[in-house]
């Protein structure tokens, strides 16, 4: 029993008091779980995420059933519905890269704000102005809660998609934090950004191999108005077998006439 119990107590994350197994165990240690976690309210199975939005695929497995949690991190709280919205703790230290980039008082675009995944500790620690974007009107709700208990008083909050952003010359720093951005998506970044932003794009590569990626937006921010050099790559997390979750940073300088090409 005891080593049935470790294959599954070690492969698991917290969110709140709400424990997510990576691996379905049977009924019959449940209870088990439970007491070596005696922080633990409710257990889950984690299967999966899908879509566009990253709809987490769960099953309740034992404990109290819910659907809304309060997560703490680094000092600031989350809510959410874990149905409903992905928040990935793999990405824990990013979020604590990016809260230690950005300067104080910074104009802060988040065009995938989901709720506050990768903004909300920058605004919190660094009092930046943010304009969060989130298009899932459920995680757009929690996105409201979540910055009303941080006392974080944005600049907006946006229910559309990001593609669809009216705004020009504004951000500082342009947070683009899903996965599968098109050209779209970067000409609404670079229009939004001030000459001299820097944007932030995650894509998935094969380990070590992210320059295709590199070249790629270069040329999409390069279509939309703006010449770009690239900064650095950070490594977030292994992201499925022979694949990694980058964060790839450009600053932009906007060209003189700034008329973008409509195709990519």
């Amino acid at each position: 029993m005891t080593e049935v119990l470790t294959v599954y107590t070690k492969n698991y994350f917290r969110l709140g008091r709400t424990l997510f197994l990576r691996c379905k165990p049977p009924p019959d240690i449940i209870s088990k779980i439970l007491e070596i976690h005696p922080w633990a309210d409710a257990i889950y199975f984690y299967h999966s995420v899908s879509g566009e939005s990253r709809h987490p695929k769960i099953t309740f497995l034992g404990g109290k059933e819910k659907s809304l949690i309060q997560h703490r991190e680094n000092g600031v709280i989350y809510i959410f519905d874990i149905f409903q919205t992905m928040f990935s703790p793999g990405n824990q230290n990013l979020r604590k890269i990016l809260a230690e980039e950005v300067s104080e008082n910074e104009k802060l675009l988040d065009m995938f704000a989901a709720v506050g995944n990768l903004s909300l500790q920058p605004s919190v620690k660094k009092s930046c102005h943010l304009i969060a974007v989130e298009k899932n009107v459920h995680t757009y709700k929690s996105l409201l809660r979540t910055l009303k208990v941080n006392r974080i008083h944005p600049v907006a909050v946006l229910n559309i998609d990001s593609r669809r952003l009216n705004l020009e010359n504004w951000a500082d720093r342009v947070l683009m934090g899903y996965h599968n951005v098109d050209f779209q998506h970067v000409r609404s970044a670079v229009k939004a950004a001030k000459s001299g932003a820097i944007l932030h794009l995650h894509p998935i590569a094969k380990h070590g191999n992210y320059h295709e990626w590199v070249y790629l937006y270069k040329i999409w921010i390069q279509n939309s108005g703006a010449h770009s050099t690239f900064l650095k790559a950070t490594h977030v997390k292994k992201f499925s077998p022979g694949q990694s979750h980058y964060m790839l940073d450009f600053r932009i300088e906007k060209l003189v006439s700034d008329n973008s090409s409509e195709d990519n």
